[in-house]
């Protein structure tokens, strides 16, 4: 919390367990998508998971997918040789 009033972290979270509506980490990159695709492309920006990984680390690429189409306006090819470039940097 204190890292986030300092503007430092921007921090979203999603809790597929604790309540009747499962809320996961993808739902909260594409609702997010202006956010997102500002701090990962112009602010040298990252994010973490935690949780189960089952079916997240492809879910998370179509998310990430979806905000590079929408938000940085790219057709899929691009928006896929962008996550590309993401995932080769860190």
């Amino acid at each position: 919390e204190k890292y986030e009033a300092m503007g430092v972290l921007h921090m979203r979270t999603a809790f597929s367990r604790d309540q009747a509506r499962k809320i996961y980490v993808q739902h909260r990159i594409t609702e997010n998508a202006e956010d997102v695709y500002r701090m990962m492309e112009y602010e040298n920006g990252s994010f973490y998971v935690c949780g189960s990984s089952r079916n997240v680390p492809e879910d998370i690429y179509n998310a990430m997918k979806e905000v590079m189409m929408v938000a940085g306006k790219m057709n899929e090819d691009d928006a896929s040789a962008g996550l590309s470039s993401y995932k080769m940097d860190g």
